[in-house]
């Protein structure tokens, strides 16, 4: 019964990640397709980039509410392993959606959702090596990839089960081959930095 409530956790949590906020904001709110603008991705990084940075807050809490939702569910259906799974389901989504021939975002909002509903401990400390490391080095992609491997390892010695730490190393593996591009232009000092002086300006 277990397995099954998590399947239906999985199902649920795929299926809200990938509502792609970022791209129906951009065209019914501003007229806009975000796929052709900036880096054509559909996550808030993108979106503030395009849109302004009211904009990507509003989409990345929309997108963190996805995550958030998702693990919630699970957690109600089947408790914290479904929850999990379910979370870990709502990233694949975010990345991975079905309506736009599975091209999404990185996943980042959305994990900080999850992890805020299952282990908000452990969602705070990757959102606060984010903004360090992000603000930092200036690039918004390193502050993502620092954050979940921060993540991960503090899950290592933090949580008890194993399965827990699959599912999370999962994740952090969704993110990271999400990000090979922006490594790839990092390395070749081509990604593009963020304005500090404008970092925490809301």
């Amino acid at each position: 019964m277990d397995l099954f409530w998590c399947l239906i956790s999985i199902l649920i949590g795929y299926f809200l990640g990938s509502v792609p906020f970022g791209l129906l904001i951009g065209k019914y709110v501003k007229g806009v397709d975000i796929r052709e603008h900036g880096s054509g991705n559909v996550g808030a990084t993108n979106v503030t980039r395009v849109q302004g940075k009211e904009w990507g807050i509003t989409v990345f809490c929309l997108d963190a509410l996805k995550g958030f939702l998702a693990a919630q569910i699970g957690l109600r259906l089947g408790g914290p392993m479904c929850g999990l799974a379910g979370g870990v389901a709502a990233v694949a989504g975010h990345m991975l959606p079905v309506w736009l021939n599975f091209k999404g975002g990185k996943g980042i909002a959305t994990g900080f959702g999850f992890l805020m509903a299952l282990m908000p401990v452990t969602g705070l400390l990757g959102i606060g090596t984010w903004a360090i490391v992000t603000f930092l080095s200036g690039y918004v992609s390193l502050g993502s990839i620092a954050a979940v491997i921060v993540v991960f390892f503090f899950a290592l010695f933090y949580e008890e089960y194993f399965i827990y730490k699959l599912l999370l190393f999962i994740f952090v593996s969704f993110i990271i081959y999400k990000h090979r591009s922006n490594i790839q232009r990092i390395l070749n000092h081509t990604e593009s930095k963020i304005n500090r002086k404008k970092f925490f300006d809301i």
